[in-house]
């Protein structure tokens, strides 16, 4: 089976400093790299976490004077920081390097207890079509989507993660949208929007038309093909080619653009 990510919004915690004082605050403002304020980000400390305001404002209580650490999520962003309290309230602004144009906020955002499953294509057993650049280069190549599906299971945008070449991009997009899935489910059994990471792979033409002799079934024994920029080369095979195994590159996918149908 094809391999899948399920990407949601983690919250971190890190140990805290306790002091025997008076209660105290963090307090501060979240933005993004353009200034603008990052809504629904978190920010914890040890168990205790906030989400900011639409300002990006938050504010947490600690113990009282002492050295916390301080840990802020938003979308693939992560920031740890260790901040020292010496009065009754520490000021720690902070930017992320994030569009929050380009950033999916969850509100109330709940763990998923049931993860979607592929309802299109149950066994990811389709192979996408190739383009004629791809057929003619004879050359593995991979895609990995970030697909945002609602909680019918409806994949209503996505984003190309990076781009396979050979004009294979518009064609990655295109087979993203023909898919549907199960719906998430929270805890208690309420369908739930999720964001989904899925790849989509166009083995060499004659190293697909050799294995399975057609290029409408993708062909899963693969796991023996080394890797492109690996080596040596998979010399018992009928067609000598390197896999490509590109993996998603989550840390850009706040730069990239939604596509909507």
């Amino acid at each position: 089976m094809q391999s899948i990510i399920r990407i949601a919004i983690a919250l971190v915690v890190g140990s805290a400093g306790v002091a025997a004082a008076s209660p105290a605050q963090i307090v501060g403002r979240l933005i993004d790299d353009h200034g603008r304020p990052l809504e629904a980000a978190t920010v914890a400390i040890g168990s205790q976490h906030v989400a900011t305001t639409p300002a990006g404002v938050y504010r947490l209580a600690v113990p009282g004077p002492g050295t916390y650490r301080v840990s802020i999520d938003y979308a693939d962003a992560h920031l740890d920081r260790e901040i020292t309290v010496d009065g009754p309230i520490a000021v720690f602004d902070s930017a992320l390097p994030v569009d929050s144009e380009s950033t999916i906020v969850i509100h109330d955002a709940a763990p998923i207890a049931v993860s979607p499953e592929r309802k299109d294509d149950p066994n990811w057993d389709r192979q996408a079509p190739y383009s004629d650049e791809a057929f003619l280069s004879n050359r593995w190549a991979k895609a990995w989507l970030l697909l945002d599906v609602d909680d019918t299971g409806h994949v209503w945008r996505l984003k190309l993660l990076n781009d396979p070449g050979q004009n294979l991009g518009p064609i990655a997009i295109a087979e993203g949208f023909k898919m549907s899935f199960t719906p998430a489910r929270d805890a208690a059994n309420r369908a739930m929007p999720t964001l989904l990471v899925v790849p989509i792979e166009w083995p060499s033409y004659s190293w697909e038309i050799q294995r399975a002799g057609t290029a409408s079934h993708f062909f899963k024994r693969r796991e023996y093909m080394e890797c492109r920029g690996h080596g040596p080369i998979t010399m018992d095979s009928v067609v000598k080619e390197y896999r490509d195994c590109t993996r998603p590159d989550l840390a850009n996918a706040s730069a990239k653009k939604w596509i909507k149908r």
